[in-house]
């Protein structure tokens, strides 16, 4: 098939897919294998709820994995409940692998391969990870790029073995992974402040598939995850203190396989985008209430100023945070990525976001939101990056995306189970 012809192939599917939407039928359903990885978690301060009382049928399972945890009641750390906390801190950050790559892109352009082999990130970089995230003390964090939880421990370990703060991520944080669809080990790390008495579900929707090119293939690149946040002995199926979820859309590096031209990189992260919308509104608002808080946030891929991927997000309800708080489109707090491309001048975007949903912003709830380029070892913020030579020094080629939110305005008081 002729170029010309393909992208206006694509076209219609892309139209197709829309009026579908608009409609109120999804594209996508149910198919396709798991990986071969089971979803994983550690630490103390919650446990995974096995019991059919506590694991009643859901429909969602059908999408992928679905985990039950509550708090654990022995735990002498768990001093929290949600309604103790003035502020929230949620931070989202693409980290860039916290402490080893499973390879490395070789050759040039379309030429490009993926060559698999462990590769350890300098121990100085994970410990720029290690220390931008104390900085933050956010209550629920998600690391985009983060390979399994192996390393999440592993990380951990770094930490506490340094003792530089006196408490280590270890004793901070309960983690949660499930592998997605990106074979590269290219996963969504879930870290919970273990203080909360909270009870939590996490939905994959790793298995949800649609039309693209002309085949049933899998939506999500990586996958979606969207957690419930109960407190602490709330009835499963109850109404929720909110709804918190993150995201890595498609990449912008071509595909190793086909001809595949830049609308192709545009479509699927407007359907993933679309996607994700559809599955918060159907799965979440329509059960819970329009007015039920929702936090999301991660890496579209794409700079979520200028992208008509991205389009859709305001008349589903939700609104960028930093949008929120009236900060302006050129400002450099809004660039997210660097990235320094051969014998051409460097790019600076904001592919990384965070979104709430608008009668969340409409309270006033938004408190701060910022984005930290990284620290150097004395804690002092650094600037974006003016070459590669420097950006290969940082931490991640990521900025970390934070919000503090008013806990009240946010959630309310206490919920009635």
């Amino acid at each position: 098939m002729e170029l010309a012809s393909l992208r206006t192939l694509l076209k219609v599917l892309k139209h197709l897919s829309v009026l579908l939407m608009m409609l109120g039928v999804s594209p996508f359903v149910y198919g396709g294998a798991r990986p071969p990885l089971p979803p994983m978690s550690s630490g103390p301060g919650f446990r995974d709820s096995c019991s059919e009382v506590f694991r009643p049928p859901s429909e969602l399972e059908k999408f992928g994995p679905r985990l039950y945890f509550s708090a654990a009641e022995k735990d002498v750390e768990k001093t929290l409940s949600l309604d103790d906390l003035s502020t929230v801190t949620f931070t989202y950050y693409n980290v860039l692998n916290l402490v080893e790559s499973p390879g490395i892109y070789v050759g040039d352009g379309s030429a490009q391969i993926f060559q698999y082999g462990s590769l350890e990130k300098p121990i100085d970089q994970s410990r720029g990870i290690i220390r931008n995230i104390h900085r933050e003390q956010p209550h629920f964090l998600a690391t985009i790029e983060t390979e399994s939880l192996d390393s999440m421990e592993k990380l951990s370990a770094i930490d506490k073995a340094d003792g530089r703060f006196a408490k280590s991520l270890s004793d901070l944080y309960f983690k949660v992974l499930i592998p997605g669809n990106d074979g590269r080990g290219i996963n969504i790390g879930l870290w919970l402040d273990r203080r909360l008495r909270v009870d939590f579900i996490v939905q994959s929707f790793r298995e949800l598939t649609g039309p693209y090119e002309g085949k049933d293939v899998k939506l999500f690149s990586r996958d979606f995850p969207v957690v419930e946040i109960r407190d602490a002995g709330a009835q499963v199926g109850s109404k929720p203190r909110f709804i918190w979820a993150a995201f890595h859309l498609k990449s912008q590096r071509m595909d190793t396989e086909g001809d595949h031209s830049d609308i192709d990189f545009h479509l699927k992260r407007e359907l993933q985008w679309n996607g994700q919308l559809d599955i918060l509104k159907k799965h979440y608002q329509d059960v819970y209430g329009e007015k039920i808080p929702i936090i999301f946030g991660g890496d579209g891929n794409g700079d979520f100023r200028t992208y008509p991927e991205f389009v859709r997000t305001k008349s589903a309800g939700f609104i960028e945070t930093l949008d929120a708080i009236q900060v302006r489109k050129d400002d450099p707090r809004r660039l997210t990525q660097s990235y320094f491309p051969k014998n051409q001048p460097p790019t600076f975007s904001q592919l990384d976001v965070i979104l709430l949903d608008k009668s969340t912003v409409a309270r006033g709830a938004i408190l701060d939101a910022h984005t930290v380029v990284d620290t150097d070892e004395s804690g002092k913020v650094r600037p974006l990056p003016a070459t590669y030579q420097e950006r290969k020094g940082y931490s991640s080629d990521h900025a970390l995306n934070t919000v503090v939110l008013d806990r009240e305005k946010f959630i309310g008081k206490e919920s009635v189970h």
